[in-house]
């Protein structure tokens, strides 16, 4: 599958090289890009099947390829800034970096069984 996608800098990247050790799972139907770190989720973006989609969304970025800096950089949201939005609340919710929280369909999930 070929594409593109935003990363965390505001650069494209190709689907098929996001570097720093970084896979990418794609969903052509929603255009959706999964970056992947072996099974932990990375960051998630729209899929532009070719540049001139990319043109056509208004997006003007630099297409990088893998081994530019910053693809190692990329972690999830809650750990990069330390804070997430609470999904019950849709306040920003501080959370001490690199902890991850349990899921709200988690809760409700437990509670159902």
């Amino acid at each position: 599958m070929s594409g593109f996608f935003m990363d965390w800098d505001g650069n494209l990247r190709s689907v098929e090289d996001p570097g720093g050790g970084y896979t990418c799972d794609v969903d052509t139907v929603a255009r959706y890009v999964a970056v992947m770190k072996g099974s932990i989720l990375a960051h998630e973006a729209t899929l532009y099947k070719t540049l001139a989609d990319v043109e056509k969304a208004g997006i003007k970025a630099a297409l990088v390829p893998g081994h530019t800096p910053g693809a190692a950089r990329a972690t999830d949201s809650r750990q990069r800034f330390g804070r997430g939005i609470s999904r019950q609340s849709g306040r920003a919710a501080s959370w001490p970096t690199g902890t991850v929280q349990p899921s709200p369909l988690a809760a409700r999930c437990k509670l159902a069984g």
